[in-house]
């Protein structure tokens, strides 16, 4: 099977190859990557409007809120979501808030890389919908097992928030201390 490559030429006349994988099929593998921007690059986060990164600050802000407050929501309803399900079982009722926290603990670990390599945007975008989609499935479920399913997934998808907002802003805003330094010097 003969070898194809892709070559991509950067701005600053950087050439990058992606030359396909052996034997697992058209999969492109990445020689080298590094991304890098002239002074002035309007492409360039840093050099985004002020507008621009403080409506990227409060959405962030937001999507952080919404996750966390999202773990806590049925506990001020589980007096009637007990009876609902026919649970009566007092180590049960506090399942709902568990498993969110579960999915809460494993998602940072599945959404920190995925971030970077496919982008902080569609990593939150797309878990933010299916979030919202699992939220919705959960006020739907018709039993309990499937509620607690739901509860765990809702906690996975949230949990991107909290992991990829920290990327997110170190990615508009410069590193202060590296710029305090090169003014005292």
């Amino acid at each position: 099977m003969p070898s194809s490559a892709i070559t991509v030429t950067s701005a600053d006349e950087e050439k990058i190859t992606l030359e396909e994988g052996g034997r697992h099929g058209n999969n492109f593998e990445a020689q080298k990557a590094i991304v890098s921007f002239d002074d002035g690059d309007l492409e360039n986060p840093y050099n985004w409007s002020s507008r621009k990164k403080i409506f990227i600050l409060f959405t962030g802000i937001i999507a952080v809120i919404n996750s966390t407050l999202g773990s806590s929501l049925p506990s001020g309803a589980i007096e009637y979501i007990g009876p609902y399900f026919h649970v009566t079982n007092e180590q049960q009722l506090v399942l709902p808030v568990s498993l969110f926290l579960v999915g809460y603990v494993l998602g940072p670990v599945i959404f920190g890389p995925l971030s970077e390599t496919y982008g902080r945007r569609i990593i939150m975008l797309g878990s933010f919908i299916v979030f919202t989609l699992f939220t919705m499935a959960c006020a739907l479920a018709p039993n309990w097992p499937s509620f607690l399913v739901f509860r765990l997934l809702c906690g996975l998808m949230a949990s991107s928030a909290i992991v990829v907002v920290g990327g997110l802003y170190a990615d508009i805003y410069a590193d202060l201390s590296l710029e305090v330094e090169q003014w005292q010097s």
